[in-house]
């Protein structure tokens, strides 16, 4: 009986220390946010930056699983991850982005570790290179020192992890407010 009144005052106590909460819908969000790429201030999108605020970007799986990534001009973005839902900014990561040299985007989003990794959340930095409408996700790359450019051409010493398709969407509404 001891036993299972301490293990039930133990998991009481660890929703005392995550560093996360769950929205009323279901959209996981720090509880003190600590995004580096918010500070000084939010990018704001300059108009030869190649990112397109009226559309989403969209990744399907060869399961079919669709995510979305939805940039706002103020430097925040959404990424729809297991669903295409890219209006329903509450029920999205967030996260904030810089673009640097017009097509390359440093992204961070607040995401949840996975429970052998103790559940936490964490900060995932990530760049993405736009090159005409696709939007690629490098996998490893966190930093612009990560991504070298040659001329014109981008070269990276890792994968390209998600490549993102530029898709008109009709019907964008909502404004961030992390």
């Amino acid at each position: 009986m001891k036993k299972i009144i301490l293990a039930l005052i133990a998991l009481s106590c660890n929703s005392c220390i995550n560093n996360y909460y769950y929205n009323e819908n279901r959209g996981l969000r720090p509880k003190k946010p600590k995004f580096r790429l918010a500070k000084p201030l939010p990018y704001h999108l300059q108009p030869d930056d190649l990112i397109d605020t009226t559309c989403v970007y969209v990744y399907t799986s060869s399961q079919k699983t669709k995510m979305a990534l939805r940039f706002f001009a103020n430097g925040r973005f959404i990424n729809s991850f297991g669903n295409a839902d890219y209006n329903n900014l509450e029920a999205n990561e967030i996260g904030y982005y810089r673009v640097e040299n017009k097509n390359i985007v440093l992204m961070e989003t607040f995401i949840r570790s996975s429970p052998a990794a103790g559940g936490e959340g964490i900060y995932y930095r990530s760049v993405g290179i736009i090159k005409n409408d696709t939007l690629y996700d490098v996998l490893g790359a966190q930093n612009l020192s990560d991504v070298h450019r040659v001329g014109d051409e981008i070269l990276t010493f890792y994968h390209i992890y998600y490549t993102y398709t530029k898709q008109k969407a009709d019907t964008l509404k909502g404004t961030p407010n992390w």
